[in-house]
């Protein structure tokens, strides 16, 4: 009788380094030399208690002040430095779970500066998202709602009684929350619409607001 061929063993360690490098690719943005070296000989559920109880301290890892062609990187004022802000947070967040989720959930809200127009109501997304990235989704779901980006990006602005504009609505049932044609009708999205009519921004003093006597009391 022929002999089954021997498969050889990965050796312990370096199947919990696979593992871990999987893990932080999965709930990161990948494992640094760094990470391998600390968390390989304490195996995979000290590498997984530490995505979801992260050291406390500073957000990012020491490092270079962050630059791109010779400047800062200044995000509010310089175009595309924005995004790669944000690569850089990714690159050395000490908090990967976090960053990652934030990602995820910027695509789940999605907006895009090319409507908005401000990469500070941006930046401020950015942060109110991160906030909750890990925490409770109905209070991420209701900071959404106040957010200045998400209110210009869905036309929450100017809706009034009179004519109460349903994107925000209908994205909250059909894309943020229950999903498409999942236990709601379009009076549903009708009356969402109404509920959130008050919303205000003052173009000459650019600020937001909301106005009880635009909002539907019905």
């Amino acid at each position: 009788m022929a002999r089954r061929p021997t498969i050889p063993r990965t050796p312990t360690s370096a199947l919990t380094k696979l593992r871990i490098e999987r893990l932080h690719w999965r709930a990161g943005f990948g494992s640094t030399p760094r990470d391998l070296k600390r968390l390989v000989p304490l195996g995979l559920p000290a590498a997984i208690e530490e995505l979801l109880a992260p050291p406390r301290g500073a957000d990012l890892e020491a490092g270079p002040t962050p630059s791109f062609e010779g400047k800062v990187l200044d995000p509010e004022n310089e175009w595309s430095h924005d995004v790669l802000w944000w690569l850089d947070r990714a690159v050395r967040a000490r908090h990967p779970l976090v960053e990652r989720m934030t990602l995820n959930l910027h695509d789940h809200f999605a907006t895009s500066n090319e409507k908005v127009g401000d990469v500070k109501l941006m930046l401020a997304q950015y942060r109110t998202i991160r906030k909750h990235s890990v925490g409770s989704f109905r209070d991420l779901a209701h900071a959404m709602l106040e957010d200045h980006a998400m209110q210009n990006f869905l036309d929450l602005i100017g809706s009034n009684q009179e004519s109460p504009n349903e994107n925000f609505a209908r994205e909250l049932l059909e894309l943020f929350t229950l999903g498409v044609n999942n236990g709601y009708t379009e009076t549903d999205i009708r009356e969402s619409a109404r509920a959130l009519t008050g919303y205000t921004y003052n173009w000459e003093s650019k600020q937001y607001g909301f106005d009880t006597s635009r909002h539907d009391r019905g």
